[in-house]
């Protein structure tokens, strides 16, 4: 699963996993620049994210 947090609640939510043992993994952050970056791995641009998120179902089902 694939969870957005503000930067102000990244400390709290990794502590409310951890309690209830739920593995958590920060892989990346966006800013203003429209990106979602995923450290070491590759840099992707938010619009062309929510391009292939949006069509997807419409494409699949008309």
């Amino acid at each position: 699963m694939l969870v957005s947090v503000g930067r102000e609640d990244d400390v709290k939510f990794v502590g409310l996993c951890e309690a209830r043992g739920i593995p958590v993994l920060r892989i990346g952050v966006t800013d203003n620049s429209g990106e979602l970056e995923i450290q070491d791995v590759a840099t992707w641009q938010l619009n062309d994210l929510r391009g292939a998120h949006e069509a997807t179902l419409p494409e699949l089902f008309g």
